[in-house]
C-alpha cells in the first residue's frame, strides 16, 4: 500500500520550530514564492553555520543546534503554502487558482512533499481539456483546511484536480465543487481524475454539486492503476453521473485497474433539482466498470452501487456492510447492489468470480447479480443482508422487475441468512419474488427470512439449484422451481422435496423413486436393522392409537391435503402400564371401488387372532362377510390349475391329516397319506 509521509513531518516540523523558539540567537526570513516554507536559520548556540534550503536546526544533546536534512529524518524536504492572500509561498487567486496550484506542486517535482492549500475559494477557470486540472506530481500530498478550503470546477470543465502517471499520492481534507447545472452533464467535469497511478489516498474531502463524476479511476494506453484508497469522503451529486466511477480498460486489455478500496464514505445523490427530477439510470453512487479486487466496506450510499465487468479478467469484489437506499428527493430510482457482467463484449475466456456480498442494509433497492451466457459469474456469496423493497415504481440498471435477490448467469452461488421484506401491495404483484434465480446452477439459498411477496423463491429450471431452511411470512407462493428442497414453514413443519408443508415432515420425490430409506451400516445380528419406530405418550385406555401408515395420493386443489385410501395402524388394547401391560392391535383399512370412505378390512388382535371382515376373531383365523345375511367364501387354488388342492390338519395326538382333492378327481379325500404321495400332486 501507500507510503505517505506527511503525517511525520508535520511532526517533526512542530519539534524543530518549538526547538527554534528557545534558541537564543537565531535569524529568520521569509521565503519567496520560490522557496519551501522550511526556512533556512543562521545562528543557535555553538553553531556558526547557515542552514542550507531544506535544512533544520535540530538541537542536540549538548543544548547547542546543528543543521540537519529534513530528507535524513524520514520526511520530504518540501512543504509549501498556497493561499489567496499572499500569506504563503505561492499565490492563487481566486480566478485561475490552478495556475498558482501548479506553480506549488512544479517546485515539489523533483523531492515530492506537501502542498497545503489554505482556507479560501478558488476557482478553476481552464476552458480547455489540456489544463482545467490541478496537477500532482510523485511523492506529494494535497491537503486542505477542511470545507473552509473549495477548489471550484469551471463552467465549462468541472474537473479539478488530475492524477495522472503519478506514484505516492494523496488528496485530504478539502472540499472539491463541481457546477451547478442542470439539464446535461459531462464526461469531462471531474472533480478527482485517477489515471495511471500506484499508491493514492483520496480522504476526508467533500466533494460537492457534481454533475460529472466526483471520481474517476482508471488506467489508459496499457498503464497500470493499483492501490487506491478512497476512505471517510463525502460526495454529493445532482443525478447526472456516477458519484465514483472507473472505467473499463482499454481495447487491447493491457491496461489494469486494481486493488481500489472505498471505505467509510458518504454518498448522495440528489436528484430533485429546482422541483423536477433528472432522472437517469446513471444516478449511481458507484460504477465500477473493468476493476478487479474491490473492497467497498461501511459506506452511506444514497443510490446505486454497481460493479460492471466488461474487459477486467476477474472480480475479487467484497462488498460488505454498506447502507444502500434510493437517490435523495425521488422514490422511483431505486438503491441497488449490482454486479453486471456486458455481455456483448464478454470473452469466453474471462471468468469473473470470487464476490461477496455481505450485511449490506438496502432499502427501497434490490442485490442484482448479471451475468452473461458466454461469461457467467462464479462463485458469488451473498449473505447476512437486509433488503427492503417498498418503491411500487422503482427504477434500477436493469429492469426486471421487483425482486429482493435476483441472480442471472450465476454458477456456484450460495445465498443464505438474508431478511428480504416487500410491502408492496402485501405480496399481490404477480411479478414480485423475493429470491430469483434466472438460467443459474448449482446455486444454494438457504436461512432466508423473506416477508411480503407473491413468490419466496423462485430457484428456475437450472440443475443443482437448492433451497434448504428458508422461512415465508405473507408469501403466496414459497418456492417454485430448483430441486432437493428442504424447508420449514412457521409451524415447525419441516418439508423435502416439495415447497409446502401439511405434516410435520412432508416428502416428496420428482423423481418418483426411493422417497424415504433407511440403512443399517452396521453389523446384521438378530438386534440390527434399519427401521422406523412410531411412538405416542403411554396410552390411557384400549383403542388409542400408536401409529400408522397410509397411502394415497396428494389433493388437486389443496397440496397440503392428502387423500388416503388405504392403510395400516396399531392401537393399544388396553391401559399400558410399561413394563406390564402393553396390549396392542393392527388393523388394515382399504376403500371399496366406487367409495370415498376408507374401512377396516382385516386385524390381528393382541392375542394374534386373525379376523377378515370382523373386528373381534375368535379362533386364531376367522373368516367372514362383513355384510349381513351374505355367504362367506373361502377359495383355495384356482380355475385351470392340473394339480390337486390340499389342505394339512393336525388331530390331537399331533398326527397329520389331509383333505384333499386330487387333479381330476370330482370328490373330496380324507388320508393320512401326505399329499405329495398321492397321484395329481
Amino acid at each position: 500500500m501507500s507510503k505517505f509521509k506527511w503525517f511525520s513531518l508535520g511532526v517533526l516540523t512542530l519539534v524543530a520550530f518549538i526547538g527554534l523558539y528557545f534558541a537564543t540567537d537565531y535569524q529568520s526570513k521569509l521565503a519567496d514564492a520560490a522557496q519551501p516554507v522550511i526556512q533556512t536559520y543562521q545562528g543557535g548556540t555553538g553553531t556558526g553555520t547557515s542552514p542550507s534550503s531544506g535544512q533544520i536546526l535540530l538541537g542536540q544533546s549538548d543544548g547547542t543546534y546543528a543543521p540537519v536534512a529534513t530528507s535524513s529524518l524520514g520526511f520530504s524536504s518540501t512543504y509549501i503554502t498556497v493561499c489567496s492572500n499572499g500569506s504563503c509561498n505561492y499565490l492563487a487567486t481566486t480566478t485561475g487558482a490552478e495556475v498558482g496550484i501548479n506553480q506549488a506542486f512544479t517546485a515539489a517535482s523533483t523531492t515530492g512533499g506537501t502542498i497545503l492549500l489554505k482556507a479560501g475559494t478558488y476557482n478553476n477557470t481552464a476552458t480547455t481539456s489540456s489544463n482545467f486540472r490541478v496537477n500532482l506530481v510523485n511523492n506529494s500530498n494535497f491537503i486542505g483546511e477542511g470545507d473552509g478550503t473549495i477548489l471550484q470546477g469551471s463552467n465549462n470543465f468541472g474537473g479539478a484536480i488530475s492524477l495522472f502517471a503519478v506514484n505516492n499520492v494523496g488528496v485530504n481534507n478539502m472540499q472539491i465543487s463541481g457546477v451547478n447545472q442542470t439539464g446535461s452533464f459531462g464526461t469531462l467535469k471531474v472533480g478527482l481524475r485517477v489515471d495511471a497511478v500506484k499508491n493514492a489516498k483520496i480522504s476526508n474531502n467533500s466533494f460537492t454539486n457534481m454533475n460529472g463524476f466526483g471520481s474517476f479511476v482508471y488506467a489508459d494506453d496499457g498503464s497500470t492503476t493499483t492501490d487506491i484508497s478512497y476512505l471517510n469522503n463525502y460526495f454529493q451529486g445532482n443525478g447526472w453521473q456516477d458519484l465514483l466511477g472507473g472505467g473499463a480498460p482499454d481495447s487491447t486489455q493491457l491496461s489494469t485497474t486494481t486493488d481500489i478500496n472505498v471505505i467509510g464514505n458518504f454518498f448522495e445523490q440528489t436528484v430533485n433539482q429546482g422541483g423536477t427530477e433528472n432522472i437517469n439510470f446513471d444516478t449511481n453512487c458507484m460504477d465500477l466498470t473493468g476493476i478487479s479486487r474491490v473492497n467497498f466496506a461501511l459506506n452511506n450510499c444514497k443510490g446505486n452501487v454497481v460493479f460492471g465487468n466488461e474487459q477486467a479478467p476477474n472480480y475479487y469484489l467484497a462488498i460488505n456492510s454498506n447502507i444502500v437506499t434510493s437517490p435523495l428527493g425521488t422514490t422511483s430510482v431505486a438503491g441497488d447492489i449490482v454486479i453486471q457482467e456486458d455481455g456483448a463484449s464478454a470473452s469466453a475466456t474471462r471468468t469473473p468470480s470470487n464476490m461477496i456480498i455481505n450485511n449490506n442494509l438496502l432499502q427501497d433497492g434490490k442485490i442484482g447479480l448479471f451475468g452473461a451466457s458466454v461469461s457467467q459469474l462464479k462463485h458469488v456469496l451473498v449473505n447476512g443482508n437486509s433488503v427492503l423493497t417498498s418503491s411500487s415504481t422503482e427504477q434500477n440498471e436493469e429492469n426486471t422487475g421487483h425482486q429482493g435477490i435476483y441472480a442471472s448467469q450465476v454458477v456456484f452461488g450460495n445465498i443464505y441468512g438474508n431478511d428480504i421484506t416487500s410491502n408492496l401491495n402485501n405480496g399481490n404483484i404477480a411479478s414480485d419474488t423475493g429470491i430469483q434465480l434466472v438460467n443459474t446452477s448449482s446455486t444454494m439459498v438457504a436461512l432466508n427470512n423473506i416477508n411480503g411477496f407473491a413468490t419466496g423463491i423462485d430457484l428456475g429450471n437450472g440443475s443443482g439449484n437448492k433451497s434448504i431452511f428458508n422461512n415465508f411470512t405473507n408469501v403466496t407462493t414459497p418456492i417454485i422451481g430448483g430441486t432437493n428442497i428442504i424447508g420449514m414453514n412457521n409451524f415447525g413443519q419441516v418439508y423435502i422435496g416439495t415447497s409446502t408443508a401439511g405434516y410435520t415432515l412432508d416428502l416428496s420425490n420428482p423423481s418418483g423413486t426411493n422417497v424415504l430409506r433407511a440403512v443399517n451400516n452396521g453389523t446384521p445380528s438378530s438386534a440390527a436393522g434399519a427401521g422406523i419406530i412410531a411412538d405416542t405418550i403411554t396410552p390411557t385406555g384400549a383403542d388409542n392409537r400408536l401409529g400408522f401408515f397410509l397411502f394415497g395420493a396428494v389433493s388437486t386443489t389443496t397440496p397440503t391435503t392428502s387423500i388416503n385410501a388405504a392403510g395400516l395402524s396399531s392401537f393399544s388394547s388396553e391401559a399400558w402400564l410399561p413394563g406390564t401391560n402393553q396390549g396392542a392391535y393392527l388393523k388394515f383399512e382399504t376403500t371399496p371401488t366406487a367409495s370415498t370412505t376408507r374401512i377396516e378390512q382385516m386385524r390381528i388382535t393382541a392375542n394374534g387372532n386373525v379376523g377378515i371382515g370382523t373386528t373381534t376373531p375368535v379362533a386364531n383365523s376367522q373368516i367372514t362377510n362383513s355384510v349381513a345375511n351374505s355367504t362367506t367364501t373361502l377359495e383355495f387354488g384356482r380355475a385351470g390349475q392340473n394339480k390337486g388342492t390340499c389342505l394339512k390338519l393336525y388331530r390331537a395326538d399331533g398326527s397329520a391329516i389331509y383333505a384333499y382333492v386330487a387333479a381330476g378327481a370330482t370328490s373330496f379325500t380324507l388320508s393320512t397319506t401326505a399329499c405329495a404321495s398321492v397321484s395329481g400332486f
